[in-house]
């Protein structure tokens, strides 16, 4: 691999330097998963509140405008099942000359950032809706949010913290319109479970619960954690936090 690479970025400079950048050689010498925007801190295995996922490229190219195009795959639900989104999300940039630059695309937690009019509440899918709102479903306000309606209502807007969905997913690239081979496949995992020392289990997310507050998909149904307020003890019944003395 790094004789790979060497080599690549030798002739992506002398490539450049022959044509001042009109050449149309472009390449990629890695793909891979991290957490951080400079490409430095590889994964394979992320959790449902992790902070940030980035799709790596080591790219080199003598154009200027040269174009890599990300997509993200869900290959499996977190049960293992067909996912409801195949595909995830995708973006795509125009990185400009360069040798073994890292150009990444930040997958955003709630997939394909498309838009929908949702007249009265917006709620994260898997959250029942208030009295007096019709359910419309699943995605019904984008990808992940589920629309309350109520036509007496306001114009909704939806959470912007959510969690990435528990599953298997590949990174697609394509240079120029050219799919890379190179398909790095990760799993994005609910928290893994701690053991206590009165030896029940915790599946615990980053913040800790507090009761009546949304638990669907950054734990699986009925984890147990302690609550935020002690000596409470919180399990994830339907799609709220239930708080109570252990």
């Amino acid at each position: 691999m790094r004789l790979r690479a060497a080599v690549l970025a030798f002739v992506a400079l002398v490539l450049a330097a022959l044509c001042g950048g009109g050449c149309k050689f472009s390449g990629g010498s890695a793909i891979y998963m991290t957490i951080d925007s400079l490409g430095a801190q590889h994964r394979d295995l992320f959790y449902v509140d992790t902070e940030s996922i980035y799709c790596n490229i080591l790219f080199s190219t003598a154009k200027q405008d040269s174009t890599v195009d990300f997509t993200i795959e869900q290959t499996a639900s977190a049960d293992g099942g067909v996912p409801l989104h195949p595909v995830f999300a995708g973006g795509e940039q125009v990185p400009g000359p360069g040798t073994e630059t890292v150009v990444n695309f930040l997958v955003p937690p709630n997939g394909l950032e498309i838009q929908f009019n949702c007249i009265g509440q917006c709620v994260q899918n898997g959250v029942a809706c208030p009295a007096g709102y019709f359910d419309d479903g699943p995605d019904t306000a984008g990808v992940g949010a589920t629309c309350c309606d109520n036509p007496t209502g306001m114009q909704a807007s939806c959470a912007g913290v959510l969690p990435y969905p528990a599953g298997t997913y590949k990174c697609v690239v394509q240079i120029d319109g050219v799919p890379q081979t190179e398909q790095p496949e990760f799993q994005i995992q609910y928290p893994p479970p701690v053991m206590a020392s009165n030896g029940d289990t915790y599946i615990c997310p980053v913040a800790p619960p507090v009761n009546g507050i949304t638990c669907v998909g950054w734990v699986p149904p009925g984890a147990k954690c302690p609550g935020y307020n002690a000596p409470e003890i919180c399990t994830c019944q339907g799609a709220a936090w239930d708080c109570g003395n252990p």
